[in-house]
């Protein structure tokens, strides 16, 4: 009788410590789900507030409405060195936001940005924020789930390098109209290690229509010199004149209201 009690006892403290165990693992994966969860979640913001910040320099900026479509027949080198400068400030200022939640493509780190490399473009320094122009499009470089680096071709989303629609109109657009018809587009993109759902990726991208006439608007916070802008010419007030070719004598007041008895 002693022994089947102490079979029955040692059942029921097998089985409790069974539902225990099940329980505590219940609890650590919802916890390591909540953090794989909120870790993700900040990247995408952090990279949401980066691609922001990038179209927002972009549809301001001065010198960033050169012809991307013209870097084999460039006549103004010196515009296109002001577009270059310009662009790789407003890249740097978004990446060092980007940098602050996940590392460099070359990391081993959990969190790893994605670089990018404009095609046939004179600066082949590789970004982890990229701004896509009409007509340009990007190769991006980023983690494999199983292991290695894939490259992906990303076009710009209304206007693809090879596939513009208005790239086939006679004489085509001149470049501030194309700006006018499509928007300058941000993009970031990471790969995010996590304890339960494996390698995942994440992208943020931003759109934003150049602005027409805005002059210097973003140079202030990228650090650069703001473009010396010429005083508006003098109004002069036109006094209209009477009498012969020539004259320049005041015309003369209207003649008072005559009286006429009632």
């Amino acid at each position: 009788m002693n022994l089947a009690n102490r079979a029955r006892g040692q059942k029921e403290d097998g089985a409790m410590l069974l539902e225990f165990a099940l329980v505590i693992g219940v609890v650590a994966a919802f916890i390591f789900a909540i953090i794989d969860v909120g870790r993700v979640l900040l990247i995408q913001h952090v990279l949401d507030k980066a691609t922001e910040n990038a179209v927002s320099d972009a549809k301001v900026a001065t010198d960033l409405r050169f012809d991307v479509r013209q870097w084999a027949a460039v006549t103004d080198q010196a515009a296109e060195d002001r577009f270059l400068s310009k662009r790789e400030a407003i890249l740097l200022r978004a990446e060092e936001l980007a940098l602050t939640t996940a590392h460099p493509a070359d990391s081993d780190a959990p969190a790893v940005l994605s670089s990018y490399r404009l095609v046939d473009d004179p600066a082949p320094t590789p970004h982890h924020v990229v701004l896509l122009l009409p007509g340009q499009s990007v190769e991006r470089v980023s983690r494999k789930r199983d292991g290695g680096y894939e490259r992906t071709v990303v076009e710009h989303p209304t206007c693809p390098r090879d596939n513009c629609v208005e790239f086939g109109l006679a004489g085509g657009l001149g470049n501030t109209q194309m700006l006018r018809r499509h928007p300058i587009v941000a993009e970031a993109h990471a790969t995010v290690d996590t304890l339960l759902f494996g390698r995942l990726t994440t992208t943020a991208r931003a759109l934003a229509w150049m602005e027409q006439g805005a002059r210097g608007s973003g140079d202030a916070r990228l650090g650069l010199p703001e473009p010396r802008v010429l005083p508006p010419p003098p109004v002069y007030n036109s006094v209209p004149t009477t009498g012969t070719q020539g004259a320049s004598r005041p015309a003369p007041p209207p003649p008072p209201p005559r009286y006429i008895p009632g």
